[in-house]
């Protein structure tokens, strides 16, 4: 489907990430990595339509990528934590 799974935002952040989701009812794997690839952090939103609110409090300040992957799509989108 054309559309997007996700849109994240904001895209510098110190605490949390919102990841507003459109994923046609299919469960969608949240994974977060560092810049050299490793998993920081990994979930699964089963179903779930509307606006996640991701804690990234406990990262270290630096630049990652959240990708999100359904059935239908896949998205990475590139943060800064402050």
């Amino acid at each position: 489907s054309g559309k997007s799974t996700a849109r994240i935002y904001p895209s510098i952040a110190t605490d949390k990430i919102n990841v507003e989701l459109n994923a046609d009812g299919n469960a969608v794997d949240l994974i977060v990595l560092n810049l050299l690839g490793q998993v920081v952090k990994a979930q699964n939103l089963a179903h779930t339509e509307g606006v996640i609110s991701l804690n990234i409090g406990d990262l270290p300040k630096g630049f990652y990528m959240i990708r999100l992957n359904s059935k239908s799509d896949e998205t990475t989108q590139k943060f800064e934590k402050q």
